[in-house]
């Protein structure tokens, strides 16, 4: 019997733990020894509903902040280009540099998290500085992206850790199915014993590695040259 490690594909181990409950069940000597097999099948498919579950919500979760990111970046380039509008196109007026005391650019070069973080300078700069209703209307803008943005962030933060409480459940699957089969392995050794069976009479219950057969390359006989005179 192969034993599980970190190697063993999850789809797989799952599988060959089906194979040898299904081939006990089959023999009325052994049909109770599944007992232990089927309930770790049916925590396998409980562990990969939470498994598919967390990554479908990190893939949601991404999605989200990259949406909410690029419009962000829009809304800093729609204000940059309102204040200009207002300041005559001069960026070293005093309210475009309060605003953006370096360039657009750079805060749209910022992730989602970053980028949060700096534009929320601008609420503290509206506060402290007269503004148009036109700069408002952006910032408004502004703090409905910041809301919705921090709701995904904290979503994929969440989301992450569940993929990891689940990765070490199925760590904790894997050592309890070699358990499991092991126990399994163990009785039929002993049955084998009893009854006289051959000592490989386990073996039969436990799905096989695949074979790996390995071609015999035939080297091409060197071409003899012509007799010499």
């Amino acid at each position: 019997m192969r034993l599980f490690d970190e190697s063993s594909g999850w789809d797989s181990m799952r599988k060959d733990l089906r194979f040898t409950a299904s081939a006990l069940a089959a023999d009325d000597e052994h049909a109770t020894l599944t007992r232990a097999l089927r309930a770790l099948l049916t925590r396998w498919s409980t562990l990969d509903a939470e498994r598919l579950a967390a990554e479908d919500a990190l893939v949601d979760a991404n999605a989200v902040i990259g949406t909410l990111d690029a419009r962000l970046d829009r809304l800093v380039v729609r204000l940059s280009a309102v204040i200009l509008a207002e300041t005559q196109g001069r960026r070293d007026a005093a309210l475009y540099k309060a605003f953006f005391p370096d360039a657009p650019t750079d805060v749209v070069r910022l992730g989602l998290e970053s980028e949060i973080t700096r534009t929320q300078a601008f609420f503290t700069v509206a506060q402290e500085r007269s503004v148009s209703r036109a700069v408002r209307a952006v910032l408004t803008e502004v703090e409905a992206v910041h809301t919705a943005g921090r709701t995904a962030l904290a979503a994929r933060e969440s989301t992450t850790e569940a993929l990891a409480r689940v990765s070490l459940r199925r760590t904790t699957w894997r050592e309890d199915a070699n358990r499991a089969r092991r126990s399994v392995e163990s009785a039929l050794a002993q049955f084998a014993g009893e009854h006289d069976l051959p000592r490989d009479y386990p073996d039969a219950f436990f799905a096989s590695a695949p074979a790996t057969r390995t071609k015999t390359v035939k080297t091409p006989a060197t071409p003899k040259g012509p007799p010499s005179a």
